[in-house]
């Protein structure tokens, strides 16, 4: 067992990478983070949402997160950098849930 400890906010979620060795959380600060899943240390953390981050999801290998926003965008984040490559904008109302294909 292992307390992740960073966020301002409630976390809505937190999902494993696929070999376990890492976590990503979503909360109501706006921020997702990726942890190590055997420290609790906060690895990165994933910033441009303005407000609240409801779903946030590894890939199948772990190298990209997509996060969901109640600011109605989705992004795609590259998960060993922290940096956002692409926003998906254009929805009006907040983007509740994601899913890898």
């Amino acid at each position: 067992l292992i307390t992740l400890v960073g966020h301002g906010a409630h976390i809505y979620m937190a999902s494993y990478s696929k070999d376990s060795s890492k976590v990503v959380t979503a909360s109501g600060d706006g921020l997702a983070r990726v942890w190590d899943a055997v420290t609790g240390r906060c690895l990165l953390t994933l910033e441009g949402h303005k407000a609240s981050v409801y779903m946030a999801l590894f890939n199948g290998d772990a190298s990209k997160v997509v996060t969901a926003s109640n600011d109605g965008t989705a992004r795609l984040f590259d998960a060993d950098t922290g940096a956002c490559e692409r926003t998906f904008e254009g929805h009006l109302l907040a983007v509740h849930t994601i899913a890898w294909p």
